[in-house]
């Protein structure tokens, strides 16, 4: 299943309000994570280094952090 592109919901048809909505209700350290990777572009182990955690446990956040943003977005 490919990811949601959160850019995509953030276009001029007003849907930046339901990504900032949706992302409110993800985690707090997957969405850390969600904000450090598309927003900041970072790689994998500098978010570890920032979160303090292993470069195995930001692919985690990161995929659960989409998997519930796609989930709250088709609410």
């Amino acid at each position: 299943m490919p990811s949601p592109n959160p850019c995509r919901y953030g276009g001029p048809d007003g849907q930046g309000a339901a990504v900032r909505a949706a992302l409110r209700r993800v985690r707090p350290r997957q969405r850390a994570a969600l904000f450090l990777r598309f927003y900041l572009d970072l790689p994998e182990r500098e978010i570890a280094a920032a979160l303090g955690c292993r470069p195995g446990t930001v692919k985690t956040l990161i995929h659960r952090g989409l998997a519930a943003l796609r989930e709250h977005l088709d609410d």
